[in-house]
């Protein structure tokens, strides 16, 4: 099962973008969709953006379960994960954790990946 693996360590940290520097020797890169996710019905209620900013960017804008979405294609970070003994060693060996992510996600081959989170204080 490929898993998409999120840190801070993985972006760059004078643009925020995606990095090439790879948090395990296993992870590849491969190019799918992140989807931003807001809590708001409309663009109209977003706080910090106009509505014009909204549909300036991103792709296939709508609305899921009451909330705008929108696609940006982009690269990430995945690893494959063949069985639940893998999964556990690598999170004791790496300090990784399983999440769920309630606002963005990401899509790879029209499947929506289940995340890792790498490198942050989750004791």
């Amino acid at each position: 099962m490929l898993f998409h693996i999120y840190g801070k360590s993985i972006c760059d940290d004078k643009t925020g973008l995606f990095s090439e520097i790879k948090p395990f020797d296993q992870c590849f890169v491969v190019e799918g969709y992140r989807v931003d996710k807001r809590y708001v019905s409309n663009p109209y209620y977003l706080k910090h953006m106009s509505e014009d900013e909204w549909y300036s960017e991103g792709k296939n804008h709508r609305t899921e379960n009451g909330y705008i979405c929108r696609n940006f294609k982009e690269k990430f970070f995945v690893i494959n994960i063949k069985n639940i003994k893998d999964l556990l060693s690598l999170q004791k060996e790496s300090n990784v954790h399983i999440g769920v992510s309630y606002g963005s996600h990401y899509i790879y081959k029209n499947k929506i990946l289940p995340e890792l989170h790498y490198d942050y204080c989750m004791e």
